[in-house]
């Protein structure tokens, strides 16, 4: 994979958090660090996923950095939960599971996952702010600016529109595509990201 580096990128397994650092968390880091079974998702995260992120946020923390979610991260992060959790429950039924049929079809199973989602966005909100997002015309018009010149997708695209409202640079992910972003500085685990910002002398060490 050849992605385009525009940002600045950290590597937060040999950065140290600052206290008057501002960091946006990507949808990704929620996902590992709130939701329990996410090892048992059919393409798991790595072993450095789960310790890095979660270290580096912790760390963050206790300096009292501030810390950021986009309400945007619900929809992302409900929609993860819900695929993994399908997929568990089609493995342990023998048979595919369509995404209405999980819906609509098993509501005690439905109303767990409910639960399931609003806990885990519960523990998101006790981390940190949100960073407000307004969708109205002007904003998807300078986020369709944003759009031709990376290569993110929808929800990254008015996750960065969020930031840039809120005068945040800092995100903490693992998606490589925020690293195509001008103006953005990637504080990731990523190793390829890492490897193809240093080869574009785009990587930081502060």
């Amino acid at each position: 994979m050849k992605i385009t580096i525009r940002a600045n990128v950290v590597d937060i397994s040999s950065d140290s958090p600052n206290p008057d650092d501002q960091f946006l968390i990507d949808t990704n880091v929620w996902y590992w660090m709130v939701y329990e079974r996410a090892s048992l998702n059919p393409n798991p995260p790595q072993a450095y996923q789960l310790d890095h992120y979660p270290a580096y946020l912790s760390k963050a923390l206790e300096q009292q950095a501030a810390i950021f979610w986009s309400s945007l991260s619900l929809a992302e992060l409900a929609h993860n939960i819900e695929g993994t959790e399908r997929q568990i429950y089609s493995d342990t039924a023998g048979r595919p599971i369509s995404v209405k049929e999980f819906r609509h079809d098993y509501p005690q199973n439905r109303m767990r996952i409910n639960n399931l989602i609003r806990d885990c966005w519960h523990q998101v909100k006790g981390f940190g702010g949100c960073a407000p997002t307004l969708l109205d015309e002007a904003t998807t018009d300078a986020s369709m600016s944003t759009f031709l010149n990376a290569q993110v997708d929808g929800y990254d695209l008015f996750i960065i529109t969020a930031m840039q409202s809120s005068n945040i640079t800092n995100v903490i992910t693992d998606d490589g595509d925020y690293a195509s972003v001008a103006g953005l500085t990637v504080f990731t685990a990523n190793p390829t990201v890492i490897r193809l910002a240093k080869a574009a002398n785009r990587l930081r060490t502060r």
